[in-house]
């Protein structure tokens, strides 16, 4: 078996393995070469941190919680999605329109803000948006009627033999 040799190469094979963005990034940041010491370019080393970027957690939490419309739990743990602001995710443009769509009316408050279908949601949309397509939010959840019993119950009686 023969080692990959460039960070690209890595990436790839972890990739093909079905590691997530987080473990990939992970075994980039401890040594894109094989072992080699990551040398960051001087232009990345002047570029400012993701997390400078991130809302603070009270806002990111009001903001998770007005998207949810109320159906998650204000204790919950954001911490998964503030890791995946951390990973270049976009508040925005990635989370905000993916957590109405996913995040619909529950029995009881959402409590898990790391479920591993919704992290793969946003993922997936930070890519649409960085391959260039547009993420667009939903369109609004359509109700179904509510049954009208008299008329249920007229035809059903209708359709009995006669007494």
């Amino acid at each position: 078996m023969t080692l990959p040799t460039t960070p690209a190469k890595v990436v790839e094979a972890l990739r093909s393995a079905g590691a997530t963005e987080e473990i990939i990034a992970v075994a980039v940041k401890a040594g894109g070469e094989c072992g080699a010491p990551h040398r960051a370019s001087e232009a990345a080393r002047k570029r400012p941190k993701r997390a400078a970027r991130r809302p603070p957690d009270a806002d990111l939490l009001q903001a998770l919680y007005r998207a949810a419309e109320g159906h998650a739990d204000p204790d919950a743990d954001i911490a998964p999605i503030a890791a995946l602001l951390d990973q270049g995710c976009d508040l925005e443009k990635d989370i905000l329109p993916i957590v109405p769509r996913e995040v619909p009316e529950l029995p009881r408050p959402l409590k898990n803000w790391g479920a591993q279908w919704r992290v793969r949601e946003i993922l997936a949309a930070r890519e649409q948006r960085l391959a260039g397509h547009r993420v667009e939010a939903p369109p609004p959840a359509q109700r179904t009627p509510a049954i009208d019993w008299d008329e249920f119950v007229g035809g059903y009686r209708a359709m009995l033999p006669a007494a």
